[in-house]
Protein backbone atom coordinates (compact mmCIF):
# COMPACT_ATOMS: atom_id res chain seq x y z
CA UNK A 1 0.00 0.00 0.00
CA UNK A 2 2.81 2.21 0.90
CA UNK A 3 4.40 1.68 -2.88
CA UNK A 4 1.15 2.58 -4.28
CA UNK A 5 1.03 5.86 -2.48
CA UNK A 6 4.19 6.81 -2.87
CA UNK A 7 3.45 5.51 -7.12
CA UNK A 8 0.37 8.21 -6.90
CA UNK A 9 2.77 10.90 -5.06
CA UNK A 10 5.83 10.60 -7.54
CA UNK A 11 2.98 10.76 -10.83
CA UNK A 12 1.47 13.32 -9.11
CA UNK A 13 4.36 15.24 -9.00
CA UNK A 14 5.91 14.42 -12.73
CA UNK A 15 2.88 16.23 -13.95
CA UNK A 16 1.36 19.20 -11.76
CA UNK A 17 3.45 22.59 -11.44
CA UNK A 18 2.84 24.64 -8.79
CA UNK A 19 4.70 28.25 -8.21
CA UNK A 20 5.10 30.31 -5.29
CA UNK A 21 7.59 33.04 -4.75
CA UNK A 22 9.21 32.02 -1.70
CA UNK A 23 12.31 29.15 -1.50
CA UNK A 24 11.43 25.64 -2.16
CA UNK A 25 11.52 23.32 0.62
CA UNK A 26 13.40 19.81 -0.82
CA UNK A 27 11.61 16.82 0.94
CA UNK A 28 13.69 13.91 0.85
CA UNK A 29 12.54 10.81 -0.13
CA UNK A 30 12.95 7.00 -1.42
CA UNK A 31 15.81 6.42 0.96
CA UNK A 32 18.66 4.20 0.19
CA UNK A 33 18.57 2.47 3.14
CA UNK A 34 15.10 1.82 4.84
CA UNK A 35 14.38 4.28 7.96
CA UNK A 36 17.26 6.09 6.22
CA UNK A 37 17.83 9.96 5.72
CA UNK A 38 20.19 8.92 2.70
CA UNK A 39 18.02 10.00 -0.05
CA UNK A 40 17.76 8.85 -3.18
CA UNK A 41 15.97 12.01 -4.44
CA UNK A 42 14.38 15.52 -3.00
CA UNK A 43 10.22 16.74 -3.57
CA UNK A 44 10.56 20.22 -4.39
CA UNK A 45 7.29 21.53 -2.39
CA UNK A 46 6.23 24.80 -5.22
CA UNK A 47 6.87 22.51 -8.40
CA UNK A 48 5.35 19.41 -6.95
CA UNK A 49 8.02 17.54 -9.01
CA UNK A 50 10.96 15.48 -7.42
CA UNK A 51 14.64 15.77 -8.54
CA UNK A 52 17.21 12.74 -8.09
CA UNK A 53 19.55 13.40 -5.84
CA UNK A 54 22.61 12.96 -7.51
CA UNK A 55 22.30 15.68 -10.20
CA UNK A 56 25.06 13.99 -12.91
CA UNK A 57 23.14 10.18 -12.17
CA UNK A 58 23.26 9.22 -15.95
CA UNK A 59 26.47 11.44 -16.93
CA UNK A 60 25.85 13.32 -20.71
CA UNK A 61 25.10 11.45 -23.84
CA UNK A 62 22.62 12.62 -26.62
CA UNK A 63 19.18 13.82 -26.01
CA UNK A 64 17.74 11.05 -27.41
CA UNK A 65 19.96 9.03 -25.08
CA UNK A 66 18.64 11.13 -22.03
CA UNK A 67 15.15 10.86 -23.16
CA UNK A 68 14.95 6.96 -22.83
CA UNK A 69 16.98 6.56 -19.73
CA UNK A 70 14.99 9.22 -17.78
CA UNK A 71 12.11 7.39 -19.44
CA UNK A 72 13.51 3.97 -18.10
CA UNK A 73 14.73 4.88 -14.69
CA UNK A 74 13.29 3.12 -11.72
CA UNK A 75 14.25 3.77 -8.22
CA UNK A 76 13.27 1.84 -5.58
CA UNK A 77 10.56 0.43 -7.33
CA UNK A 78 9.25 4.66 -9.10
CA UNK A 79 9.03 4.71 -12.25
CA UNK A 80 7.73 7.53 -14.64
CA UNK A 81 10.78 10.15 -14.35
CA UNK A 82 11.57 12.34 -17.31
CA UNK A 83 13.61 15.31 -18.07
CA UNK A 84 12.72 18.92 -16.93
CA UNK A 85 10.44 21.08 -18.66
CA UNK A 86 11.51 24.63 -19.91
CA UNK A 87 7.57 25.87 -21.32
CA UNK A 88 5.90 25.16 -17.84
CA UNK A 89 3.30 27.49 -19.69
CA UNK A 90 3.35 26.15 -22.83
CA UNK A 91 3.95 29.57 -24.87
CA UNK A 92 6.81 28.58 -27.10
CA UNK A 93 8.65 31.27 -24.75
CA UNK A 94 11.95 29.96 -23.27
CA UNK A 95 13.42 32.44 -21.33
CA UNK A 96 17.85 32.73 -20.39
CA UNK A 97 17.68 32.70 -16.98
CA UNK A 98 21.38 34.23 -17.31
CA UNK A 99 19.85 37.47 -17.67
CA UNK A 100 15.79 36.84 -17.26
CA UNK A 101 14.06 37.61 -13.92
CA UNK A 102 13.60 35.35 -11.22
CA UNK A 103 9.81 35.90 -11.84
CA UNK A 104 10.48 34.98 -16.11
CA UNK A 105 12.74 31.92 -15.14
CA UNK A 106 10.49 30.13 -13.59
CA UNK A 107 8.47 29.30 -16.89
CA UNK A 108 10.85 26.49 -16.44
CA UNK A 109 11.49 23.88 -14.44
CA UNK A 110 15.28 24.29 -14.00
CA UNK A 111 15.34 28.08 -13.80
CA UNK A 112 12.92 27.71 -11.19
CA UNK A 113 15.28 25.04 -9.22
CA UNK A 114 18.41 27.50 -10.21
CA UNK A 115 16.62 30.48 -8.54
CA UNK A 116 14.52 29.27 -5.89
CA UNK A 117 15.79 25.69 -5.31
CA UNK A 118 19.16 25.48 -4.93
CA UNK A 119 20.42 28.72 -3.32
CA UNK A 120 21.62 30.99 -6.36
CA UNK A 121 21.80 34.26 -5.55
CA UNK A 122 21.74 37.22 -7.33
CA UNK A 123 24.09 40.29 -8.11
CA UNK A 124 24.79 41.67 -11.62
CA UNK A 125 23.57 38.61 -13.57
CA UNK A 126 23.75 35.20 -11.60
CA UNK A 127 25.75 33.17 -10.16
CA UNK A 128 26.16 29.54 -9.93
CA UNK A 129 23.80 27.45 -7.80
CA UNK A 130 24.98 25.90 -5.03
CA UNK A 131 24.48 21.92 -4.41
CA UNK A 132 22.47 21.59 -1.47
CA UNK A 133 21.02 19.44 -1.32
CA UNK A 134 22.05 17.66 -4.44
CA UNK A 135 25.64 15.97 -5.50
CA UNK A 136 26.92 16.18 -8.67
CA UNK A 137 25.69 19.19 -9.94
CA UNK A 138 28.31 20.36 -12.80
CA UNK A 139 28.65 23.26 -14.04
CA UNK A 140 27.66 22.58 -17.74
CA UNK A 141 24.15 22.05 -19.70
CA UNK A 142 21.67 19.72 -18.62
CA UNK A 143 19.22 18.59 -21.67
CA UNK A 144 15.61 19.24 -20.97
CA UNK A 145 12.61 17.46 -22.34
CA UNK A 146 11.55 20.46 -24.15
CA UNK A 147 12.31 19.94 -28.56
CA UNK A 148 12.62 23.89 -30.08
CA UNK A 149 9.79 25.00 -31.86
CA UNK A 150 11.44 26.06 -34.80
CA UNK A 151 13.65 22.94 -35.09
CA UNK A 152 12.24 19.41 -33.61
CA UNK A 153 15.77 17.63 -34.36
CA UNK A 154 17.29 20.71 -31.40
CA UNK A 155 16.13 20.56 -27.85
CA UNK A 156 16.64 22.93 -25.04
CA UNK A 157 19.48 22.64 -22.27
CA UNK A 158 19.73 24.61 -19.40
CA UNK A 159 23.34 25.19 -18.07
CA UNK A 160 23.94 25.39 -13.97
CA UNK A 161 26.92 27.47 -13.96
CA UNK A 162 25.59 30.80 -15.16
CA UNK A 163 21.30 29.97 -15.67
CA UNK A 164 21.62 29.91 -19.49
Amino acid sequence: MKKLRLLGAVCAVLFTVITLSANAAFIGVLPATPGGTDWQAFYDDQQDITWTEDADINGTGTWDDQVAWAAGLTIDGIGGWRLSNMDINGDGTIVDCSSGTQATCIDNEYGHLFYYGAGTTLGNGVTAASPSPFSNVQSSSYWSATVDATDTKKAWIFDFSDGS
